[in-house]
């Protein structure tokens, strides 16, 4: 955990110690699972800027994790999102009286929906970008060999072929309709995910799809190691290549993956259980003016995602991840453009959810931190996301 403590006020100080004396301690292993709800999704592609939506139903989970981690099982899942190159553009619990009578309308905090990026990418696109970046690495000193495609793999009607026609049916599967992948279609992925970060982000988007697919993010949940001790083929491995990279395009389909593992049970539990060195990984990507649209866009989902799991474990929230959580959305309401309307309405939900979860206390040190002067300036975002600001304004007063 990271508590950002350059130039902070004294009170603040004395409120974060008051925070974590006042709930360690507090959890409540017996906690029951929230009941399994609809999914819906829709996602801006990362090549075309083309969107399509998906219905379908989660799955129970296979097991339910420790206590300490504070998560959740199933919860509504919604999808949305924003080109990665261009930047194109594509529910819920009462908190407080004062928020939920704001404009009439349906109270947004605290939020109940992780939110997915579940549009598979053009197959054509996808493929071209494939075999270039393929081309360039033939010959690398530091990539084994086992690593690049072989013509057969590559040639039409291949293993490549194969595994990116199943990606449309991936991303739109429901646990009752899912497909069966192609053979080697992990195999083909995960020899992908070895690639430098440089030409990393073809194969973060394949498995952005492939984690979606119950079968799939089994597999790779199996597989995906810890962030600790990241290994290189794996979800582990790939993430951490991404989160220190500095190139754009890895670091936002990192983040949509990552955003996207909340879906199947396995992976959330994956997730949630490498929180800290994951938000760690990507923090300060898009710090002051760093980062772009997409970028932004994909970091304040991931954020939400860990706040709706953060909130559905209230009674058992991990205070090292509400304080986590808590320094990453400051960050990056931080920098954050009120014309990115999508971005405010996602980082804004995850604040309300996170203090909606932690009581008056994180209320205080949200206060202290001095959110509730950043919502200030937002009030002018339009639609949904000026409603939100002003729900969470009204917990913070």
């Amino acid at each position: 955990m990271r508590v950002m403590c350059n130039c902070m006020r004294s009170n603040c100080l004395l409120q974060i110690v008051k925070f974590i004396i006042g709930n360690t301690g507090s959890g409540k292993p017996g906690a029951s699972s929230m009941a399994d709800l609809p999914i819906t999704g829709g996602f801006c592609d990362p090549f075309t800027g083309g969107s399509s939506s998906s219905t379908g139903n989660t799955a129970a989970p296979a097991r339910a994790p420790a206590a300490t981690a504070a998560l959740p099982t199933t919860y509504d899942i919604t999808g949305g999102g924003v080109d990665p190159f261009t930047g194109g553009s594509s529910s819920s619990r009462g908190a407080s009286a004062a928020a939920a009578s704001i404009s009439g309308q349906q109270q947004q905090v605290p939020a109940r929906a992780y939110l997915l990026f579940d549009n598979a990418p053009p197959v054509e696109g996808l493929r071209r970008k494939v075999l270039e970046f393929n081309q360039q690495l033939a010959g690398a000193a530091d990539l084994g060999p086992d690593a690049l495609l072989a013509d057969q793999e590559i040639a039409p009607g291949g293993l490549l072929d194969q595994l990116l026609g199943s990606l449309a049916g991936a991303t739109s599967a429901t646990a009752a309709s899912a497909q069966p992948l192609p053979v080697d279609a992990i195999g083909i992925a995960t020899r992908l995910l070895r690639w430098p970060a440089q030409q990393l982000f073809p194969a973060l988007d394949i498995a952005r799809c492939l984690v979606l697919h119950a079968a799939a993010a089994a597999q790779l949940a199996a597989s995906a190691g810890s962030m600790s001790t990241p290994a290189i083929g794996t979800l582990s491995g790939a993430l951490a290549a991404a989160a220190v990279s500095g190139v754009g395009p890895a670091l936002q389909t990192g983040l949509r993956l990552v955003a996207n593992c909340f879906k199947q049970p396995e992976l959330r539990f994956w997730v949630l259980e490498n929180r800290e060195l994951l938000l760690d990984g990507f923090a300060g990507c898009c710090s002051g003016t760093g980062g772009n649209k997409g970028l932004r866009l994909s970091l304040a989902t991931v954020l939400l995602n860990y706040a709706v799991a953060a909130g559905a474990a209230a009674g058992q929230m991990s205070i090292e991840g509400a304080m986590q959580l808590m320094s990453g959305l400051d960050e990056l309401l931080g920098g954050l453009p009120v014309e990115e309307a999508d971005s405010v309405h996602r980082v804004v939900l995850a604040l309300g959810t996170l203090l909606a979860a932690g009581g008056p206390d994180l209320v205080g040190l949200a206060k202290d931190l001095g959110l509730a002067e950043r919502l200030q300036g937002l009030s002018n975002a339009g639609g949904k996301a000026a409603v939100a600001v002003q729900e969470v304004r009204a917990l913070l007063h």
